[in-house]
């Protein structure tokens, strides 16, 4: 006679396991819509048919998932999205052409000069206003990409025409002017962009220190570069005439300051990798630029040695080397954009 089998312990934690899973398995299938995959579709359809300009295909399967669903998750988007389209339907043929422009993602100049006149005989309303600004952030990213003349003066003259559209007011002209002047500054017309702010009203605390910078940049950045480049001549002139002078004089031992310029500028770096990603491309590109300059400068300091260079040449070597980092610093971070113009 077989003994009835006993049930261990570890055998009624699998059963017991394996009935808690079958019930978490049930919650979750009573919790998931059984039109999920059907209300992801019409909302993809809806998408799709504003992309198209077909409002009336879009707003019929917008509703078709409502209707299927109420308590979906897509629901309520799609409950979004009708409101944002009965809200500007006052020409529907304006709303279509809208709708198609906007789901490009970079227009071509052609498709952008016959939109502007699409918009130009819109009738006044939310949506001309909204096409006007969709032109003019259009005509300011093309004029970025291709740093053409044309497309900056077309990128000006849609920020005017945005500018002047009636009705346009709160949020939407804030953005407006902060982009328009920020446009005027990259353009080397920083004046133009600060008496812009100052006309709306508007302070934009943040692209009027960026305009003001800007405007500084043009007198700071050539002043870098001929403190950078008045350091490099310098050492060159100081370590060939030290060599010519004195040959017997023993070389400077460049292993303990070489050591510790390397450390002065990878410790940054690897301090600002762990701290923050986001630095990471702008100390990565100090670390290098600060350690040539260092090296120029020992190698200044060395000359000057050699040549046994009066006091007042010391001085000005020493000023020389000591102001040579700022600048590298400066011109290293504000071109990275983790500088005074970091936003």
């Amino acid at each position: 006679m077989i003994p009835p089998r006993r049930r261990t312990p570890r055998a009624a934690s699998l059963a017991l396991c394996a009935l808690l899973t079958g019930l978490l398995c049930a919650l979750l299938g009573l919790g998931t819509p059984v039109h999920a995959d059907d209300a992801s579709s019409l909302f993809t359809s809806a998408q799709e048919a504003e992309s198209r300009g077909d409002v009336e295909a879009a707003e019929r399967a917008y509703r078709s998932l409502v209707a299927a669903d109420p308590h979906a998750r897509l629901s309520s988007r799609a409950e979004r999205r009708l409101a944002w389209l009965d809200a500007r339907d006052e020409w529907p043929e304006a709303l279509a052409a809208y709708l198609v422009f906007v789901a490009r993602v970079s227009p071509p100049p052609e498709e952008l000069v016959a939109f502007e006149a699409v918009t130009a005989a819109m009738p006044e309303g939310l949506v001309r206003r909204e096409s006007r600004l969709a032109l003019a952030a259009s005509w300011d990213r093309l004029s970025a990409r291709s740093d053409s003349a044309e497309h900056a003066a077309r990128a000006e003259e849609a920020y005017d025409s945005a500018l002047a559209e009636p009705g346009l007011e709160g949020g939407d002209r804030a953005q407006l002017v902060s982009s328009y002047a920020a446009f005027l500054g990259r353009h080397g017309r920083t004046d133009e962009g600060l008496l812009l702010l100052d006309r709306e009203g508007h302070a934009a605390g943040s692209v009027r220190r960026r305009l003001v910078l800007e405007g500084r940049d043009v007198v700071v950045r050539p002043l870098a570069w001929l403190l950078l480049t008045a350091l490099g001549l310098a050492t060159l002139a100081a370590q060939v005439a030290g060599r010519r002078r004195d040959l017997r004089l023993p070389p400077e031992p460049w292993g303990v300051p070489l050591l510790a310029t390397s450390l002065a500028t990878l410790g940054p770096y690897l301090l600002g990798r762990w701290y923050s990603l986001e630095a990471e491309h702008a100390l990565g590109l100090l670390a290098p630029a600060l350690a040539l300059v260092l090296v120029l400068a020992l190698g200044l300091g060395d000359g000057m040695r050699r040549i046994a260079a009066p006091g007042s040449w010391r001085a000005a070597a020493g000023v020389l080397a000591a102001l040579a980092p700022l600048a590298v610093a400066y011109l290293t971070l504000f071109d990275a954009g983790e500088g005074p113009l970091a936003h």
